[in-house]
């Protein structure tokens, strides 16, 4: 089961990146993820540290990101968390403490509309 967890990491790696560059954004994958995050982007304006985490579970838990804060804060980004259910859309929130809790039912904010305002 390896495998098909990295297929579905990637996969939702893929689709954000695909939606940020759809977005006007400059995008940059970290392979195999050796760093805090996944996809550096940047624009005019902004400049973000996405992480993307996916889940085929009715909840995700996410925790370690402080890591991702540090990091967006040393270089003046964003820190971004970019999450998918199964058969979900890409949904986003800014980071702000070293957790995340999410559940599928739940009030999420698609991705695109977090970064509209950037």
């Amino acid at each position: 089961m390896p495998n098909q967890n990295y297929q579905r990491g990637y996969r939702l790696e893929y689709r954000t990146r695909k939606m940020l560059e759809g977005m006007g954004w400059k995008v940059l994958r970290s392979p195999s993820s050796k760093g805090e995050a996944d996809l550096i982007a940047f624009n005019q304006d902004s400049k973000i540290l996405v992480q993307c985490k996916t889940t085929v579970k009715d909840a995700l838990y996410v925790y370690g990101l402080s890591d991702l804060v540090k990091e967006a804060k040393k270089y003046k980004a964003v820190p971004i968390l970019a999450y998918s259910f199964l058969r979900s859309p890409v949904y986003g929130v800014v980071v702000k403490n070293d957790r995340f809790n999410a559940k599928k039912r739940a009030d999420n904010k698609k991705l695109d509309e977090i970064l509209a305002g950037f």
